[in-house]
């Protein structure tokens, strides 16, 4: 049996602090489908494996001559399973898109967690213990009241995470206090309530959820980022922007501390995106210009203070995915505010936004809830559309209709280079094509409506698990032993060509980003081997480019089902680890997966 590898060998510490994002070339290439037209009959006559099927209800058997596909509910908590289970059989899986997809979910949360565990976590701390430190010797000097005001807020900011990383350091009474209050509302995790920066706060969000409630590290991880993406300084608050440059100029003035902010930031953009909120990047030529160099008191000056607001608000960027409130009656629009980590723009969560109250509904009857249909709706399933529309019945919501076609046309004026900027966007690129319905040339089954249904649950699905793996980034997913067995009976890959493509982009974007990082090993363990030695190949795509989809032209390309071997090895054990990397000071790192 042939074996399939997928290796990825992350460093544990010392990752390169900076680097662009992985420029892998991709354009989609023409596909021209020429399986011809067919017809499955009544008695089933024309099915040549009929007698492996297993016992068909009537409903099932007509869904069979109606659709060309059946689909029926099954315990299995893995697609997997069932590919098993027709090994045992002698019965051709079909391996769709689905499974495809999953295993590119698995690797995508396994090596998220892996970075995060082992290498962010560390740094996490060193930064929070930087910054607290570098605050606490501020504060022995004398300064203006408001700066040592201002101080005193940032060291309970600093203190926050490092308590939540069983790191608490020994504070005065007052600021302790602070920090006591603080992290009680974290533990209650139950309302909004104002933080130490004076902004309100969802304390709700504070759960680990996701991969985050794997370990204690991760859960500690989880909150401590999340204080930093969450807990806001507002612009519009004099007190909380002095907080901002005093923690700005804290990280233009030491490269150590920056070092360890971009250690950080960097990994995580490269797999969800860029802050949506400001950081100190967008603050510190605004500050120099404004403040020029100095000592920190000369951030007392009431008229600069209030001379860099305004041209914080006239010159950065407001934030795409914005909160909108009522509050005594009158709509707040979340303003421009700075965070130290802050949560990232995401498309979807900007559709969502967009497609719910105050936007979209009245005061008498807003549109609180939005669905996952307008995710795809808007990226131009008309399916999704329809089912909107028709079924769902959202147009009885005020300016739902106008909402959703500004987004559709807003995204519908993407190119591909701003769908591959990040792995976060290259998913919900990968997911597009199927949203478009089969065109003439495509096997019978995929040209109906059952078929375009099932193609936008798997969409649906798959964003699921894209938002359970990026929860805490997204602004708002027994190997068996033997001997020798005979080859399992040739298999057929759903004909997602486009998809396929995408998918093998991705999962190169993703390799190449890692090793540029050096959280990857040299380049030739880093490989996707599936189905024998050589160059890496892509998941069953090029002969459909090169080929053309004809019939008979799929079913010998699995005839090991390596695909179904792939998710099941992966879905099992994670992406599996061959050699561990060495550990600073010369000890090795345990081998995830075995």
């Amino acid at each position: 049996m042939r074996t399939v590898y997928l290796i990825a060998l992350l460093l544990g510490v010392g990752a390169a602090p900076a680097a662009p994002f992985a420029a892998v070339p991709y354009q989609d290439r023409p596909v021209t489908a020429k399986v011809p037209p067919y017809t499955v009959r009544p008695d089933l006559g024309n099915i040549s494996n009929r007698a492996l099927l297993p016992k068909l209800t009537e409903a099932q058997r007509k869904a069979l001559v109606t659709n060309a596909f059946v689909a029926r509910p099954t315990r299995e908590e893995q697609l997997f399973y069932l590919y098993e289970q027709n090994n045992y059989r002698n019965i051709p899986s079909f391996v769709t898109t689905d499974s495809v997809l999953h295993t590119w979910h698995v690797f995508y949360d396994f090596t998220l967690r892996w970075l995060e565990q082992e290498c962010l976590l560390p740094v996490v701390q060193q930064l929070s213990q930087g910054m607290f430190d570098s605050t606490a010797a501020a504060l022995k000097d004398e300064h203006p009241a408001e700066i040592t005001a201002a101080l005193e807020r940032n060291q309970a900011f600093f203190a926050v995470p490092l308590a939540l990383l069983e790191q608490r350091p020994k504070l005065p009474p007052t600021v302790a206090a602070l920090v006591d209050r603080e992290l009680q509302k974290i533990a209650a995790h139950e309302k909004r309530d104002q933080a130490v920066t004076g902004a309100v706060v969802d304390y709700t969000q504070f759960i680990p959820r996701g991969h985050y409630t794997r370990s204690e590290g991760l859960q500690r991880f989880f909150k401590a980022m999340l204080w930093y993406g969450l807990v806001p300084l507002d612009l519009k608050s004099s007190p909380a922007t002095l907080q901002a440059l005093l923690i700005t100029s804290r990280l233009i003035g030491n490269d150590d501390l920056k070092a360890l902010w971009e250690q950080l930031y960097e990994p995580t953009t490269f797999y969800v995106g860029r802050s949506d909120d400001l950081t100190w990047l967008d603050y510190a030529p605004l500050l120099v210009r404004v403040f020029g160099s100095g000592d920190i008191d000369r951030f007392a000056d009431e008229e600069k203070l209030a001379a860099f607001r305004a041209l914080a608000e006239k010159e950065l960027p407001g934030p795409r995915i914005a909160n909108e409130m009522l509050i005594d009656g009158k709509e707040v629009t979340q303003g421009r505010q700075f965070r130290l980590l802050g949560q990232r723009y995401i498309p979807d969560s900007q559709i969502l936004q967009d497609l719910t109250y105050p936007k979209v509904g009245t005061q008498a009857e807003p549109r609180h809830l939005p669905m996952g249909l307008d995710v795809f709706a808007v990226l131009g399933s008309q399916r999704a559309a329809e089912l909107l529309d028709k079924v769902y019945q959202q147009p009885k919501f005020a300016n739902y209709l106008e909402q959703r076609q500004k987004l559709t046309a807003q995204f519908a004026a993407l190119s591909p280079v701003d769908w591959q900027q990040n792995l976060y966007h290259g998913w919900l690129y990968v997911l597009q094509p199927l949203l478009s319905p089969a065109s003439a040339g495509y096997p019978a089954f995929m040209r109906n409506l059952a078929w375009r249904d099932k193609s936008l649950i798997t969409s649906l699905a798959s964003w699921t698990q894209l938002r359970h793996d990026t929860i805490l980034y997204g602004k708002q997913s027994v190997a068996e032993a033997g001997g020798d067995e005979p080859p399992p009976p040739p298999g057929y890959v759903e004909p997602q060509p486009l998809l396929y493509e995408r998918l093998t982009w991705l999962l190169r974007t993703a390799r190449q980003g890692l090793l540029d990082r050096g959280f990857l090993t040299e380049p030739k363990d880093a490989e996707v081997d599936i189905g024998g030695q050589g160059p890496p190949r892509g998941i069953a795509s090029e002969d459909w480019t090169e080929r053309q989809i004809e019939p008979g032209s799929v079913e010998p390309r699995t005839g090991d089902d390596r695909d179904a071997q792939l998710a099941q090895r992966t879905a099992r054990r994670g992406p599996r680890w061959f050699r561990p990397p060495p550990r600073v000071g010369g000890q090795q790192q345990p081998i995830p997966g075995r």
